[in-house]
């Protein structure tokens, strides 16, 4: 283990012992606002910079990776880490020029290391990239494979903008999930792509009929 790697091990430590005070018993069940609280937050940003910037990701261990995406995820309501909030932002990333290949290392462990809060975040992400090699849309497709439902819809929002083979098997698998939320990334893929219009008015139908206000609201803006 190197300094750098030390250094984010001890960053990681200090964050974990500030939240159990926060959370207690609870600890575990995260909530993006408590998180954001921390005080420490620019000493994590300030040695993640130097990490995406001068390193290769590559040569980082399994358990700096693992700390890496633990401030990933804890920090997901800053989108500082990874700038997954606006989609009118080309960066990867709001605290460093966060290089594709290292991105790319990212994605790869966050795939192997179960359901996370920062695979929402990069899946989104793949939505700023001009193009999509053979081997970055397998990836994307990974985190379209993920249990996690918010997961899947940020996904299939990357995977719309791409026009990937097989979108509309895609857009039918998460309306599957019968979550309305999800519906409406359906209804929103199948608009943008046009690639079923009778599929896109089947599914306003039934959201338009939908028990919750804020649903059908959005499904008639389409």
């Amino acid at each position: 283990m190197n300094k750098l790697e030390k250094d984010i091990e001890g960053k990681r430590i200090a964050l974990e012992q500030w939240l159990r005070e926060v959370y207690g018993e609870s600890y575990g069940d995260f909530f993006g606002e408590r998180d954001i609280g921390y005080d420490h937050w620019d000493g994590i940003e300030g040695i993640l910079k130097t990490a995406f910037e001068d390193e290769n990701l590559e040569r980082f261990s399994e358990a700096c990776l693992d700390n890496i995406l633990f401030f990933i995820s804890r920090g997901e309501e800053g989108g500082r880490i990874i700038a997954w909030f606006r989609p009118d932002n080309r960066s990867l990333s709001n605290i460093a020029d966060l290089k594709i290949k290292n991105f790319v290392v990212l994605c790869k462990h966050a795939l192997k290391s179960g359901e996370d809060y920062c695979d929402y975040q990069l899946a989104y992400c793949f939505h700023k990239l001009e193009s999509l090699s053979k081997d970055m849309e397998k990836i994307l497709l990974d985190f379209f494979k993920k249990k996690a439902i918010y997961t899947k819809r940020l996904a299939l929002v990357s995977l719309t903008k791409h026009r990937v083979a097989n979108l509309e098997n895609y857009i039918i698998e998460l309306w599957d999930t019968k979550d309305e939320w999800a519906g409406l990334n359906c209804l929103e893929a199948l608009k943008v792509s046009g690639c079923n219009d009778e599929l896109f008015k089947q599914y306003k139908k039934v959201l338009l009929n939908s028990n919750d206000e804020y649903i059908r609201e959005n499904a008639e803006k389409f």
